[in-house]
């Protein structure tokens, strides 16, 4: 797997893990589209992941490589944060008294809660090739001010929905050779 896959393949799992965090929410589907996009259709539920930014982390500078016996020339391990909105909409935001995105919302977090690493089987089982580089994928809600909170949605271009922001890092173990894939 080439480095630049790495963004999809976490993307990916982020997707399939918070479907399975939903499943018990009939005709809610999680989609990856830009927040524009992903808008409230009548008698639809939707979890929207957009990713918003990937940084490099310090996270591999005290993390042992898994292999034994690397030559000298072997690339470190590049630690990689992710930075997503969840959006959550719920089938009846479109009422008066619409509850479902919060319902949505509190699946969501107490996932964070109980699952704030998703460990290597999981990982394997939607995406094998970044199973085989990363240990696991850490999770966590990340706070955003009310500023920023009004700066993303303006530079989004549609008004405000219910949202949290999550946070995702790993550190993927570079393999052979002098410079990662």
């Amino acid at each position: 797997m080439m480095t630049s896959d790495v963004i999809a393949a976490v993307c990916h799992v982020l997707a399939e893990h918070l479907a399975r965090s939903l499943a018990g929410m009939d005709g809610v589907r999680v989609t990856t589209m830009p927040p524009d996009a992903a808008q409230a259709e009548p008698g639809k539920g939707r979890l929207n992941l957009f990713l918003v930014q990937v940084a490099e982390g310090a996270g591999a500078a005290n993390v042992p490589l898994r292999r034994v016996g690397l030559p000298a020339d072997a690339a470190p391990p590049l630690a990689l944060t992710f930075q997503y909105v969840v959006t959550l909409l719920g089938r009846d935001d479109l009422e008066e008294r619409g509850t479902e995105a919060h319902r949505m919302l509190s699946a969501v977090l107490r996932l964070l809660h109980d699952e704030p690493v998703l460990p290597r089987p999981l990982i394997l089982a939607v995406e094998p090739d970044l199973g085989e580089r990363v240990d696991g994928i850490a999770l966590r809600a990340r706070p955003l001010a009310l500023e920023e909170i009004g700066s993303l949605w303006a530079a989004f271009g549609v008004p405000y929905r219910l949202s949290v922001a999550l946070e995702a890092s790993c550190v993927l173990d570079t393999g052979w050779g002098g410079s990662p894939g």
